[in-house]
């Protein structure tokens, strides 16, 4: 999924009238925080990520600290590793990864590539 790499964009401050008591609440102040803080001067490229529970928290990780892109190298059928509910290894599905990245789409701009060839074109 290609998205254009323009900056982030920024968040207009809550006034009084976006809320009923006249004050943002905590976790609305904190968004706006973490989102006028957001950089596109990183981007974060993640090199076929094997383990689905280690892609997921990269992604966390990338999204909390404010960087917006992130470039994934897929991973091979054959390489990837994904969890059942008791947390043993299982047979991956191959909508996995897909499933992950559509998951924060909103929040990151996500680009994925098929091979590290075309990734460093992309980052020339």
């Amino acid at each position: 999924m290609s998205t254009s790499s323009s900056e982030a964009q920024q968040a207009e401050p809550l006034t009084t009238a976006d809320t009923q008591l006249g004050e943002a609440p905590e976790h609305l102040r904190r968004a706006e925080t973490v989102l006028r803080h957001r950089t596109s001067r990183i981007v974060l490229v993640l090199e076929q990520c094997m383990d689905s529970h280690n892609h997921q928290a990269v992604l966390r990780t990338a999204e909390a600290l404010g960087v917006q892109h992130v470039w994934l190298i897929a991973a091979n059928a054959q390489q990837l590793k994904t969890h059942d509910d008791t947390g043993k290894s299982k047979k991956p599905k191959k909508s996995s990864g897909k499933k992950i990245t559509k998951n924060c789409a909103g929040w990151l701009t996500v680009r994925e590539f098929s091979s590290i060839a075309d990734c460093l074109t992309a980052l020339r």
